[in-house]
């Protein structure tokens, strides 16, 4: 079957209403003010009031505090929030019970180990991605698909990390990923993406 897609880093409408009317399942918005591809709740808010409302708008957070998502989620009418860092079972449930999200939790999958552990989370689903210099996505660095596919196998996985039009196919064929998350991948510039590789990229998968 072929996977869900989410086109990650959006920072303008144009690039919204590109990747829904492509066939995007999802949009992902980075809600951490270091990035390159950082967008306020307000402006998310406004290029999701551009859409046809069909695809579904995920919002992207390090580290932030309880108060700073719930104000997210609900300026943003997000449906799913991806967890990058520490946080607890414990967040990650009281982020369900009381904003009524699906929960993704990014993992880094270096070793076995890594795979065991991130296998008994209690997340709606894993997003396997990769890291460079304490940067968490957007690095254009391919993850460990060796690792990932023994993951899909076990759980619903959202693969990123170095995916573009050139290697979808592969990666789709190695992992079999409950869904493909596409960022650097097809962009000009960090946050800017191109037409012409976003409609490559949904042509190839």
């Amino acid at each position: 079957m072929k996977p869900k897609v989410k086109v990650c880093g959006i920072t303008t409408q144009e690039d919204a209403v590109l990747a829904e009317s492509l066939g995007a399942d999802f949009i992902g918005f980075i809600f951490f003010q270091k990035s390159p591809r950082f967008v306020g709740a307000d402006r998310a808010a406004d290029i999701v009031s551009h859409t046809r409302g069909i695809v579904k708008p995920v919002g992207v957070f390090v580290e932030e505090d309880f108060e700073a998502v719930k104000y997210a989620v609900e300026r943003v009418g997000l449906s799913v929030v991806q967890l990058h860092g520490a946080q607890s079972a414990e967040f990650e449930l009281r982020l369900k019970e009381a904003l009524g999200v699906e929960i993704w939790r990014a993992a880094w999958l270096d070793s076995p180990q890594d795979l065991e552990d991130i296998a008994a989370s209690a997340s709606d689903k894993i997003l396997v991605d990769s890291r460079l210099n304490g940067l968490t996505g957007g690095t254009g660095m391919r993850a460990n698909w060796k690792l990932a596919a023994e993951l899909s196998a076990r759980r619903r996985i959202v693969l990123a990390g170095g995916i573009g039009p050139d290697n979808v196919k592969e990666a789709v064929a190695k992992v079999n990923p409950w869904c493909i998350d596409v960022n650097s991948g097809v962009e000009i510039s960090a946050g800017r993406k191109s037409k012409s590789k976003l409609k490559e990229f949904f042509e190839r998968i």
